[in-house]
């Protein structure tokens, strides 16, 4: 079954795993997602940072609006 999180908690995971130094299964364990889930959400935060390092923000306001 898969479960819905809101675009608030899936960063909210994914700064706990970049901020705390705990692994993405550790902390996956701890919120109750599971660890393919929130290395998908890393991947996809630390893409959506290049592209607002990059200048083309802009474009893609959609994907990387909680970083800009």
């Amino acid at each position: 079954m898969n479960r819905y999180y809101d675009p608030e908690f899936k960063q909210q995971a994914v700064e706990l795993v970049l901020t705390t130094g705990k692994s993405i299964k550790q902390t996956a364990k701890e919120l109750g997602c599971s660890a393919s889930s929130l290395g998908e959400w890393k991947r996809e935060y630390i893409n959506a940072a290049d592209v607002a390092k990059s200048g083309f923000c802009h474009l893609m306001r959609h994907t990387c609006a909680p970083i800009c």
